[in-house]
């Protein structure tokens, strides 16, 4: 049996979620089960005792979150690109990275689709200029517009459109989840190859909002190699105050979009409580086929 197709005996019905895994880097067992749908928590457990045997994810308690991620094994083969990095969660980075997970549901229940930070951050590094994907967003050459090469990138934690991309209606969305409530909160890790470092766990350095702001104007450009991009910047109740009062003396405020958290949780919340894996999940593809 080809290696392929053993994985995906092996994954079963439930490949959509593992590429989910996958793309997020983590996500918790409890968003995991969710979208396996149906399960008991002993067959969950069964199953995830089967994935784990297979060397195709690991799991571990971090915070106060159970938490599955892809072994480099496992990325490799599952993930829409052949990702070598290994990135389970840390004390640092869990709340963060359950928020994205959240986040990426909000949107996904209204109809919109998800392309993750991680992926961005692959194809920047491995994609020729010109585009070779079926799936890449946007033109995307690794320079701005002008061929200035756009120095470090600070990825966003997803690219995302409010509407499906086939209609040609919508643009795309770079999106940020920072939940630090410190105005000068240290943004500089941001541009670390690691997209799923938080980039508000670091309140030491004096670098605040504006840095990060103009830091994803810049890479909004280089990513989509036009002005044609928005940004999504979704903030803790308590950071909102200060982040909305900074926002409003930028020139280029019309471009961004404030968001609490604590009003997009809730419909990633019930997006997990009611979806349902799709059997025939290609991951490779990002598409669903005709259940048989």
């Amino acid at each position: 049996m080809a290696e392929s197709d053993y994985v995906r005996k092996l994954v079963g019905k439930h490949g959509e979620v593992f590429a989910w895994i996958v793309e997020m880097s983590a996500m918790p067992k409890s968003m995991v089960w969710n979208m396996c749908g149906g399960l008991t928590g002993v067959e969950m457990e069964q199953l995830l005792r089967r994935w784990e045997r297979a060397g195709l994810v690991k799991t571990a308690t971090i915070g106060t979150v159970r938490w599955v991620w892809c072994t480099t094994y496992g990325n490799e083969i599952a993930g829409a690109a052949p990702y070598r990095d290994e990135i389970p969660p840390t004390e640092t980075t869990w709340r963060h990275l359950r928020a994205v997970c959240l986040v990426r549901a909000a949107i996904e229940s209204m109809g919109g689709e998800w392309m993750s930070g991680r992926y961005l951050r692959w194809e920047s590094e491995h994609r020729a200029p010109a585009p070779t994907r079926p799936r890449t967003p946007t033109q995307k050459t690794g320079r701005t517009p002008n061929g200035a090469p756009p120095g470090p990138l600070t990825y966003p934690d997803g690219l995302a459109w409010l509407v499906p991309r086939s209609t040609g209606t919508g643009w795309p969305w770079l999106v940020r989840v920072n939940l630090n409530a410190n105005l000068n909160a240290n943004l500089n890790s941001s541009s670390s190859s690691d997209p799923s470092s938080d980039p508000s766990s670091n309140s030491k350095a004096t670098p605040g909002w504006d840095e990060d702001w103009t830091a994803l104007i810049a890479t909004g450009t280089a990513l989509t190699s036009s002005e044609k991009f928005c940004v999504l910047y979704v903030v803790s109740d308590n950071s909102y105050g200060l982040a909305e009062a900074s926002l409003e003396t930028r020139p280029d405020r019309d471009r961004f979009q404030l968001q609490r958290l604590s009003e997009l949780a809730p419909l990633g919340k019930q997006w997990f409580r009611t979806r349902t894996s799709s059997t025939n999940w290609n991951p490779r593809t990002g598409t669903r086929q005709p259940d048989r």
